[in-house]
Order: structure tokens, then sequence, then C-alpha cells
């Protein structure tokens, strides 16, 4: 979007880097050339949002929406997996929110997935401080329609980086590139790494408003309100500080070994205090499990944060408020069938 800046980020001299902003303007199009040309077109990336000023965690963000489909495998036959989730996510892109196929754009990240994006003026979208979120409630619903949930919906965040177009990939030599559906129909992984082996022209279509997506995607948005709004009310009055103490959930231990990344710690930050407190922990002992795990946060939060969340933690667990359930699903935190609280 006009005036708005865009990051870039890359390999040079060993180290990666980023952080790097311009502004979108009539420069744009040879800094980004002059930028591939400094990193070699390997390793290098653009943030998938654009931002609106240089209050980057908080202004208004423009993107379009995006899928990044990923699979661990060791033969062609895991392959045609990954193969089978882009196949069906495509086709709900089609049948669910009548999006033709000429404005679906499909890519061979150059290692062992595909990414999968269609331009915001497809739905109709804005410019909104929350478009992350709402694209990951998008992702997880149509990540329910694969059969093998190939779909990452925890790279939501605001400052995630896509590989650029016929950029090449350090570790597989790899391009990405562009496809159409009829290659991933036809092609196993020996082929498409041929034809990944060399840029391949892209051909972006003009983008255009579809109506039915519009309308699915506000849908979509407006189902997962209510079904939060409804989690919310049935959990409120079962937030309490415990008198006896209680094994902390397995998400919440989760959360304290790995940390959390920017973008997600200031949150993540009172939830985990909100569920070690209604484990039946002191205040004192929040702060110090909190303390323990900023230090793995990337980067930690100022001491002062911690101090100031796990108070207002307390304030409100103490009046009945809280974070449960809802909040690590929607964050994807969730450890699944290993927690005793999960339900299908």
């Amino acid at each position: 979007m006009e005036g708005y800046l865009i990051e870039l980020g890359g390999v040079q001299k060993g180290y990666f880097r980023r952080n790097h902003y311009t502004p979108i303007d009539d420069t744009f199009d040879d800094e980004v050339i002059e930028y591939l040309e400094a990193t070699k077109n390997t390793d290098v990336y653009y943030s998938v949002y654009t931002y609106e000023n240089e209050d980057i965690d908080n202004c208004h963000i423009y993107a379009p929406l995006y899928f990044d489909l990923d699979l661990e495998f060791e033969n062609n036959a895991d392959f045609r997996k990954i193969i089978r989730d882009a196949l069906l996510v495509v086709s709900y892109l089609e049948d669910e929110f009548g999006i033709p196929e000429d404005l679906i754009q499909i890519y061979f990240s150059g290692s062992k997935g595909f990414h999968i994006l269609v331009e915001p003026e497809v739905f109709g979208i804005k410019p909104s401080t929350d478009l992350n979120m709402q694209f990951k409630k998008i992702a997880q619903e149509v990540n329910k329609n694969t059969l093998f949930h190939s779909i990452d919906t925890k790279i939501y965040d605001r400052r995630r980086l896509f590989r650029f177009p016929n950029s090449i990939n350090g570790k597989t030599g790899l391009y990405k590139v562009p496809i159409t559906m009829d290659d991933l129909r036809t092609m196993d992984y020996e082929k498409i790494q041929e034809y990944a082996s060399e840029p391949r022209e892209v051909e972006i279509a003009e983008p255009r408003l579809v109506e039915t997506a519009r309308k699915k995607f506000k849908q979509i948005l407006l189902v997962n309100k209510l079904k939060d709004a409804k989690r919310r009310n049935k959990n409120k009055s079962k937030v309490s500080i415990s008198t006896e103490r209680k094994d902390l959930l397995p998400c919440v231990k989760k959360i304290l070994n790995e940390g959390a990344a920017k973008g997600s710690r200031n949150n993540t930050c009172v939830a985990i205090a909100s569920s070690m407190l209604q484990s039946g922990m002191t205040q004192t002992e929040v702060i110090d499990e909190l303390l323990a795990w900023n230090e793995k946060n990337d980067p930690p939060l100022p001491e002062r944060e911690i101090l100031t969340t796990a108070k207002s933690a307390y304030s409100l667990v103490q009046s009945g408020r809280g974070y449960g359930c809802t909040f690590y699903q929607e964050h994807d935190y969730c450890v699944g069938k290993t927690c005793p609280l999960f339900k299908k």
C-alpha cells in the first residue's frame, strides 16, 4: 500500500539481519533490487505485512491472506500428503469463498512446503491493528478442512517474514517458485525439485473484490467471536485463587520451558501468571517463575513489566476473571490430548 513500510531481512556477510524498513513509494523497486543483490538473492525475506508507520507493534497493518503448509517428510509418499492438503486449501478457497483460481497464488517454498496467498482486495480487507489475528482465525478454520492439518497456524505474528519469490533457499539450493494447480496434481518431489532448480516467471492476476469471499471472511470471524464470548462467559465464575496447590497445566509448563517471541510476550505473561495463581502459587512464587521464564523470551521484557503484569494478573483473578483454555487454544499453546482438560 502506497506510503506504508515493508521490512526486508536476509543473510549478509554470514549473519542474518532484519529490521531494514523501506517505504512503498517511487524508490521501492530500486531499493528491493539493491537488497536482493546485497544478499545474493539467497535466504532473503520480506514482511508479509506492510506497516502504516514505524510503530510496528501497534500501527495499522495490511497484507494478503496467507497460508504456510509444512510437514516433515522422508519420501515421496509423505510429500503427497502436503500436496493433498494444498489441493484441499485451494479447493476450500474456491468452493467456500468463491475465489477464482487465477486469484490464488501458489508457491513451492524451495524446501518442503507451500505458500498460498490471496490479495486483500479479494476480501475487501482494510488496514487494521489486528489483521494478523483475523488471518489466524481464518487459517485455523481452513486447517480443519485439510487431511493432515499442515497449515502452520503459529505464524500470524505481526512481523512474519516470507521468502521472496524466485529467491534461493540456502540449504537446498532450490528457488521459491510459483506453481499451478496442475503442477500440484501431477508433480512428485523429484519433479518439483527439478522445476525449482531455476527461477520461474511470476504471473499475478489483477486483484478484484469477490463478494462471496468478503461475506465468508466476515462470517468466519463473527462465528469465532461468538464462540469466544460463549467460552469466556462459561468460564468466568470458575476463576479464583486456589487455596490448595495444584499441578500446573501442561500448556503452561510448555510455555515456561520455551519462552515467547516478540509480539506475544505480554499477553502470554499475564495468561501464565493467571494460571499459576489459579494453581495455588503465591504472588512471590509467580514473580520468581515469570522472571526465570522471561530470560527465555526473544527478547526479554523489562523487569518492571513482569512485576506490573504479575500484579495485574493477581487483581484479575481476585475479581473472578482470568485466562483459561480459550487463550491457550487461540495462541496454539494447547497440547491436546495430554492435557487433563482436553475436549474434542
